[in-house]
């Protein structure tokens, strides 16, 4: 079975996980995006400064998990 890709050849990626780690992952996927699209950083405590980070870069951010963003 063939993958379907985007036309504009992207894949749209979300971390979960807004600590050190994702938010070290984000900023590396921000940097050299290859084919994914950053669309949204997860994490469980909304006052994360992964998650105001990820907001302050245009990245959309939820401490709610990805059930409820789950349309990116």
């Amino acid at each position: 079975m063939e993958a379907q890709h985007p036309a504009d050849g992207q894949v749209k990626v979300a971390i979960i996980g807004s600590g050190n780690i994702g938010s070290d992952l984000m900023y590396k996927l921000l940097k050299q995006p290859g084919h994914m699209e950053l669309v949204l950083l997860t994490g469980i405590d909304p006052a994360s400064d992964g998650l105001a980070r990820a907001r302050s870069l245009g990245i959309r951010a939820s401490h709610e998990g990805i059930k409820e963003t789950w349309t990116l």
